[in-house]
């Protein structure tokens, strides 16, 4: 008797729905985003729709102005992407948001004429992003999954009118996907059924960071063998606390005993704005003009140099999920200094990769100033990156994805009156 004949499993078919995504006109936001969509197109057909908001006027504003050259079409890895426009008051109206990008998203999914019929949606934010996909979810009668990045659940929730949208995404959501075990105990308390969460960390892409041996960095950069060098990673703006970090500087000098330590600032300005001013305030005034290098933003490339080459990362954030950079750190082989807020302390999880300091520059200080006064095995903190690659994160995701297609069974929701619901077959 023959054998039967084994069909192959056929690529599931993803709708990706973001706010968060680089384009030629922004080439660094979301970055993350986009490298675990490459990663996961390698294992679907992924269809993204990257929202752009936009109102009248307002998009010329200097802080939008990026928005209007953002173009039609793209493609990253295997994954098409399209940008789709959606009405956007910049501060107000906020509640309105995902159904404006709902609105959109469906009628591209209309003009594309049945050619991204997809099988489940994929929200890279809880909002407007996964508010978005739970109003898809009952139009289309397909699932949704929703990835918890931070903000959108350690901050948006408290704003007003969000809160409910929010918990309304967590509810009927087939999967609640925090990248840190902190940003899921939150969605818990917000309405996620405990059971229906499960954290997926970001990876690190090792084939970039790490590959420049520190010696090999400070000769291309022009560095001395015996400087001590730390660098600050993020945009420009208040919450990530560069400021902080030229002031702690400033602490060390006043004290003594470190040497005379480099700052090499790595960022831009961003939509949430611009803290240049404060930085450059924090400079003038701790007389540290020859000791901090503000580069601006980098491509990704230039910053894996800048991080080998370096003695420690240092990150006074007030906010973060689960800090990339301080993972992209550890590829590079040296410690982090960060604060403890949300999913940082699960990075560092031991002494032997970092310190966690408070977020106040005597704290900050402290924290440099032991970083500096030890040896750190930069091999062990390479391994602790080699256990978050992006090719790990991709089969997790597609497992849960392919998991929330094979459970979801449409019930009839004109008797139901309410969107489709997981059942166990």
């Amino acid at each position: 008797m023959d054998s039967p004949t084994l069909i192959p499993e056929q690529p599931l078919r993803v709708l990706d729905i973001t706010t968060l995504f680089p384009s030629e006109s922004q080439p660094h936001l979301g970055l993350f985003v986009e490298r675990r969509i490459k990663a996961l197109a390698e294992l679907c057909k992924v269809q993204v729709v990257v929202g752009i908001g936009r109102f009248p006027v307002v998009e010329y504003h200097p802080r939008y102005r990026e928005r209007r050259m953002t173009p039609d079409q793209g493609k990253t890895g295997n994954a098409e992407v399209s940008y789709a426009r959606f009405l956007s008051v910049p501060r107000y109206l906020k509640t309105l948001d995902a159904y404006f990008f709902a609105r959109s998203i469906h009628r591209f999914l209309r003009g594309s004429g049945g050619d991204h019929a997809p099988q489940v949606i994929l929200a890279e934010l809880a909002y407007p992003d996964g508010f978005a996909a739970y109003l898809l979810s009952k139009r289309l009668g397909i699932p949704y999954v929703v990835t918890l990045r931070g903000h959108d659940i350690n901050d948006l929730p408290h704003r007003p009118g969000l809160g409910a949208h929010i918990a309304t995404v967590l509810r009927n959501a087939a999967f609640v996907i925090p990248v840190a075990d902190a940003l899921g105990q939150a969605a818990v308390e917000t309405g996620a059924d405990p059971k229906r969460v499960v954290t997926v960390p970001n990876g690190v892409d090792l084939t970039v960071f790490g590959e420049t041996s520190r010696e090999s960095a400070r000769v291309l950069l022009g560095i001395a063998p015996d400087q001590k060098l730390l660098v600050s990673v993020g945009h420009l703006v208040e919450r990530k606390g560069h400021h902080l970090v030229v002031r702690a500087l400033a602490k060390l000098e006043e004290d003594g005993g470190v040497g005379k330590p480099q700052l090499t600032i790595i960022g831009g300005p961003s939509e949430e704005g611009d803290a240049s001013k404060l930085i450059n305030a924090a400079i003038n005034e701790t007389s540290m003009e020859d000791r901090v290098i503000q580069l601006g933003a980098r491509p990704a490339k230039d910053v894996a140099i800048w991080l080998a080459a370096a003695d420690a990362l240092v990150l006074a954030s007030s906010k973060e999920g689960r800090p990339n950079v301080v993972l992209e750190a550890f590829a590079s082989g040296i410690p982090a200094i960060a604060t403890r807020v949300w999913g940082t302390p699960e990075l560092i999880s031991d002494s032997c990769y970092g310190i966690l300091v408070d977020r106040e520059v005597d704290s900050i200080a402290a924290g440099i100033r032991s970083c500096l006064s030890r040896q750190w095995d930069r091999g062990l903190i390479r391994r602790r990156a080699e256990l978050f690659s992006w090719g790990s994160t991709a089969n997790a995701l597609e497992s849960l994805l392919r998991r929330a297609v094979d459970l979801y069974l449409p019930l009839n929701q004109a008797v139901r009156g309410g969107p489709p619901e997981l059942v166990k077959r």
